[in-house]
């Protein structure tokens, strides 16, 4: 049975607004894990300098933890600067020197080579965390193989794994996995199906 301890769970978010002359790691070794979550929420909020500013707080802290890395590759890549795009794939490419049998942390590599437009490094990273772990985000990994080979002009390929995102995502459906669906099919010219998932969403 469970014994109460009495200990309050953590606030990421809470940690990462402490405000310390100098940071207090040794007492506080998430620290790092805090600021990322603080940048995630401006992210949310669309507070694009805050949310960079936390980030660089995070890597400052926690340099060697593959999750802050690769949200701030994330962050990097998402935005398109040009002379963030360099600094974006650096990160992603430390995070695998780290963690490199993290079939997260490899398929989120695989987000972070496609919002820079590195579509065959997007797929590599993808197949890989498919690999070590074949039901990844519950399909949402044949997905983006599937929309990634689209971009790349593989259409036969891009179906045969859109097919299996089908039938992993629609076990447990949400009107969001409908509608991606619906887009991914229409990107791939299935136009037939891409309606068949619309009607999903209206009955």
């Amino acid at each position: 049975r469970r014994i109460e301890s009495g200990a309050r769970s953590l606030d990421l978010g809470a940690i990462g607004q402490l405000s310390f002359e100098r940071p207090d790691v040794e007492r506080f070794p998430c620290l790092g894990l805090a600021y990322t979550a603080l940048a995630e929420v401006h992210v949310y909020n669309w507070r694009w300098e805050e949310a960079r500013l936390a980030n660089e707080q995070a890597l400052a802290l926690s340099p060697s933890e593959p999750y802050v890395l690769t949200i701030f590759a994330i962050y990097l890549a998402f935005l398109g600067n040009a002379g963030d795009e360099a600094r974006a794939w650096e990160l992603a490419e430390r995070v695998i020197e780290l963690d490199p049998r993290s079939a997260t942390m490899i398929y989120l590599n695989g987000a972070i080579a496609m919002y820079l437009g590195r579509l065959n490094e997007a797929v590599e990273s993808y197949s890989k965390g498919l690999s070590l772990n074949p039901t990844i985000y519950g399909g949402v990994g044949h997905l983006m193989i599937s929309i990634t080979e689209s971009r790349r002009g593989n259409t036969e390929v891009a179906l045969e794994f859109l097919h299996t995102a089908e039938q992993l995502m629609m076990s447990t459906s949400t009107p969001s996995k409908i509608a991606q669906l619906s887009m991914s099919y229409g990107m791939a010219g299935q136009f037939d199906d891409a309606r068949r998932m619309l009607n999903k969403l209206e009955t």
